[in-house]
């Protein structure tokens, strides 16, 4: 193993000290709380759609090929929540 791949890997395995290691150690504070970010906007976004979905008009669902039933199926689809059984449905939200 080269000698700077070793000295790497023994600074990544020594304890948090210092300001570099305050950093990481917020960083790894602040991992969930990234996640927990990301899942509400992410639930914030789908809210937004299918209150705009529901502002559909019935000649407008038809034009979509959709009955209003069909909606929270759809969006289940979209999500990837559920296996998909439509052709036009496909998950376009990766991560």
């Amino acid at each position: 193993m080269p000698k700077l791949a070793i000295e790497r890997a023994r600074r990544a395995d020594a304890p948090a000290t210092g300001r570099a290691g305050l950093g990481r150690g917020l960083a790894a504070l602040a991992m969930p709380w990234h996640g927990l970010a990301r899942a509400l906007a992410r639930l914030q976004r789908r809210r937004q759609q299918r209150h705009e979905q529901q502002l559909l008009d019935p000649h407008a669902l038809r034009d979509l090929g959709l009955d209003r039933s069909e909606l929270g199926s759809y969006d289940a689809e979209a999500a990837g929540a559920v296996d998909c059984t439509r052709r036009r449905v496909f998950n376009v939200e990766v991560g």
